[in-house]
């Protein structure tokens, strides 16, 4: 940690810039896992779609595991609408979330 403070201190203090911000490529795929309140797991796969304005998140958790609902898939548009479907129980729910997806450039903003 001390060594973190030291190396950021002679950093700022060399007048060195911070990067930039990177630019999201426009379509793009990532993989992420993450951990509820409770200790479940989820692992979210992300199809994100600037082009065709689409974004497609499939989240397979335990949680939905444990109510029989298997996948669920988060289809969000540009136009701020978002469709959340589980393929097992061919539920649909729509929501209109007001804003759309975050632009490529939406870091450096």
């Amino acid at each position: 940690m001390e060594f973190r403070v030291a190396l950021m201190t002679m950093t700022m203090g060399a007048g060195l810039e911070a990067p930039a911000p990177p630019t999201w490529p426009p379509r793009f795929h990532l993989m992420s896992w993450q951990t509820d309140a409770d200790g479940g797991k989820a692992v979210n796969n992300h199809y994100y779609d600037w082009l065709g304005g689409r974004s497609l998140i499939e989240i397979a958790s335990q949680a939905l595991d444990k109510s029989g609902k298997g996948l669920l898939w988060d289809y969000e548009r540009q136009d701020g609408m978002s469709f959340y479907y589980t393929p097992m129980t061919r539920e649909c729910r729509t929501v209109e979330m007001g804003v759309g997806l975050l632009p490529p450039d939406w870091l450096p903003r």
